[in-house]
C-alpha cells in the first residue's frame, strides 16, 4: 500500500510538473528556450518580436478570469467571462489577420516578412484559445483536475513534436508559431471534448453567431474599402458593439 501511495503521489507530482511546463511554453517564453536547440537565430528572433505582443494579449485575457477566479464555480459568470475574452480575441484577430502590415508597422516598425507571417498566425492562435479560456481554470475550481492535466500534457506533446518536425521543412522560418497554433488548437479541442457537458453550449449560440456576422462584415470592409477608412469603420463598429455588450450584460457584470 505504501508503494502504491508513493507511485500515486509521484504521478500526481509529475503531471503537475508537466502541466507547469506546458503553461510556460504556451503562456511564456519557454517555447523559445526549446527552439534555441533546433531553429536558426533569425527564426527565433522573428518569433520573439511577435511573441511579446502575443503574450501581452494572452496576459490581458488571463487577467479577466483571474480577477474573478473565486467566482468560476458560477457557470453564468464563466459564460460571461468567456464572452469578454472572446471579444478581445476577435479584436486581435481582425487587427493581425486583416490589417497585418498596418498594425505591425504601427507596433513594431519595419519587420521581416517572416515576422509578419508570425504576427498573422498569432491572430489565429489567440482566437482559438479565446473560445473557452475561462472554462479551463474552472476545471480546477470544480475539482476536475484530470482533464486539466491531460489536456495540457497532450498540448505540450503536439507543440514540441510540431516544432521538431517543422524545423526540417520549408516552413521552418515560421515553425515556432505554427507549432504554437497547433498546441493551442489541441488544448482547445481536448478541453472542449472533456468539458463539453459543462459548457452550456446553447448559452453561446446567439453570441457566436453575432461575432461570426461581425467577422464577415470586417472581411467585407477590408476587401471593398480603402484600408484607412476600413480600419476607422471597424474601430467604430467595435466601440458600438462594446457598448451594446455592456448594456445587455450589465446585470451579470455588476453582480
Amino acid at each position: 500500500k505504501l508503494i502504491n501511495d508513493f507511485y500515486k503521489s509521484y504521478l500526481i507530482t509529475f503531471k503537475i510538473g508537466i502541466t507547469d511546463l506546458a503553461i510556460v511554453f504556451l503562456l511564456d517564453t519557454g517555447i523559445l528556450f526549446f527552439a534555441d536547440f533546433i531553429y536558426e537565430e533569425h527564426a527565433i528572433t522573428n518569433a520573439y518580436i511577435v511573441l511579446k505582443i502575443y503574450l501581452l494579449i494572452k496576459g490581458v485575457q488571463r487577467l479577466v478570469f483571474q480577477t474573478f477566479y473565486n467566482e468560476l464555480v458560477n457557470i453564468k459568470k464563466v459564460i460571461l467571462l468567456n464572452k469578454i475574452i472572446f471579444i478581445i480575441g476577435v479584436v486581435y484577430f481582425v487587427a493581425t489577420v486583416l490589417y497585418t502590415n498596418e498594425v505591425a508597422s504601427f507596433i513594431f516598425g519595419k519587420i521581416s516578412e517572416s515576422a509578419l507571417l508570425n504576427f498573422k498566425i498569432s491572430g489565429f492562435s489567440v482566437i482559438i484559445s479565446s473560445i473557452l479560456l475561462a472554462s479551463i481554470p474552472r476545471t480546477l475550481v470544480i475539482k476536475n483536475d484530470k482533464i486539466y492535466f491531460n489536456s495540457f500534457v497532450l498540448s505540450l506533446f503536439f507543440l514540441l513534436s510540431s516544432m521538431i518536425i517543422l524545423s526540417f521543412t520549408r516552413y521552418k522560418d515560421n515553425g515556432i508559431f505554427i507549432a504554437l497554433l497547433i498546441g493551442e488548437f489541441v488544448l482547445f479541442l481536448s478541453f472542449f471534448i472533456g468539458i463539453r457537458k459543462d459548457l452550456k453550449i446553447r448559452k453561446y449560440k446567439k453570441f457566436y453567431l453575432m461575432n461570426f456576422l461581425l467577422l464577415v462584415v470586417y472581411f467585407l470592409l477590408n476587401k471593398y474599402l480603402v484600408t484607412e477608412f476600413a480600419i476607422l469603420v471597424s474601430i467604430v463598429i467595435n466601440v458600438v458593439y462594446g457598448f451594446y455588450f455592456i448594456f445587455f450584460n450589465k446585470k451579470e457584470l455588476m453582480s
